[in-house]
């Protein structure tokens, strides 16, 4: 079902493929193709895994900043995660407003 999803282009199927295969590296395909695609919960948790090094991606802080900077600024998590990444950083800087 979820795989007809994905080839009709129905980008909030990603998320739930990556939940399927979270333990794998096609999980990681299917995160990133989410967050390309904006779906908020993919760009959301693939900030937190770029940005704190979950699930063995590569740290880079900056690129997580900018991906919870383009979230909503209602989304939940959004600014607690934002100040985290910055404490990391050692600075207060990057705080979108």
């Amino acid at each position: 079902m979820f795989l007809k999803a994905v080839a009709a282009n129905f980008y909030e199927a990603y998320f739930n493929l990556f939940l399927a295969h979270m333990r794998d590296d096609i999980g990681k395909d299917y995160l990133q193709r989410g967050a390309e695609l904006n779906d908020t919960r993919c760009v959301w948790e693939y900030a937190r895994c770029v940005g704190f090094g979950f699930r063995g991606y590569t740290i880079d802080i900056e690129k997580a900043l900018k991906l919870m900077a383009s979230l909503p600024i209602e989304f939940p998590d959004r600014a607690y995660n934002i100040i985290r990444l910055n404490l990391k950083l050692g600075g207060t800087q990057n705080f979108p407003a």
